[in-house]
C-alpha cells in the first residue's frame, strides 16, 4: 500500500454546522445523509408495506401459472382431438396428448374421449376429448381460500374425419 495525504474538506453537516473530516468520513456522511436520508418512520413503513408486497408478487406469479397451465391444456386438448378427428385411434390421440403435456405431472392428469368406442364414432360425427389437471405446487393459493383442490381443464369438439 501506500500513503496518500487526505486533506480536510469543508461540507454542511446535519444541524448546519460546518466540520471538517478527512475525504473517506466525508463521502461516507454525504452519501448517507443525501442519498439514502434514512430514518425510523421510513424503516417502519417499509416493515409494514413489505409483506403485502411480497404476497402481492406471490399471487401474481400464481396466475401466471394458471394461466400457462390453461394454455398447455387447451391446446393438448385440441391437438388431441384432430388427431383423434383424423386417425380415430385413442392411442394417438393420447399420445399427442402426453406429449403436449410432457412438462405437467402425469399422475394429475385426467383424458376423457367421448364417445369412447371407436366403433361408434362415424364421419360427421362429433367427438369430445377433455384434459383435466389438478395443479400440486408450494404456492396454491386456491387451497388456502377455497375447500378442495383447484382443477383446470381444456375441451375441444370435434367433427369426425375419418372411421379407420
Amino acid at each position: 500500500m501506500f500513503n496518500i495525504n487526505i486533506k480536510k474538506y469543508k461540507y454542511k453537516h446535519k444541524k448546519n454546522k460546518y466540520k471538517y473530516k478527512n475525504v473517506s468520513n466525508c463521502m461516507k456522511s454525504l452519501f448517507v445523509y443525501k442519498f439514502l436520508k434514512i430514518n425510523g418512520q421510513s424503516t417502519v413503513e417499509f416493515i409494514l408495506v413489505f409483506p403485502i408486497v411480497i404476497i402481492s408478487v406471490l399471487i401474481i406469479a400464481q396466475l401466471g401459472y394458471i394461466v400457462y397451465i390453461q394454455n398447455i391444456l387447451v391446446n393438448a386438448a385440441e391437438q388431441g382431438a384432430r388427431v383423434l378427428a383424423t386417425t380415430n385411434s385413442n392411442a394417438q390421440a393420447l399420445n399427442s396428448i402426453y406429449n403436449n403435456c410432457s412438462n405437467l405431472s402425469e399422475n394429475n392428469l385426467d383424458i376423457q374421449i367421448y364417445p369412447q368406442q371407436k366403433e361408434s364414432r362415424r364421419i360427421g360425427s362429433y367427438a369430445t376429448v377433455v384434459v383435466k389437471y389438478q395443479p400440486d405446487n408450494l404456492l396454491n393459493f386456491y387451497n388456502m381460500f377455497l375447500i378442495g383442490k383447484a382443477e383446470l381443464f381444456g375441451k375441444s369438439i370435434v367433427r369426425m374425419e375419418s372411421e379407420e
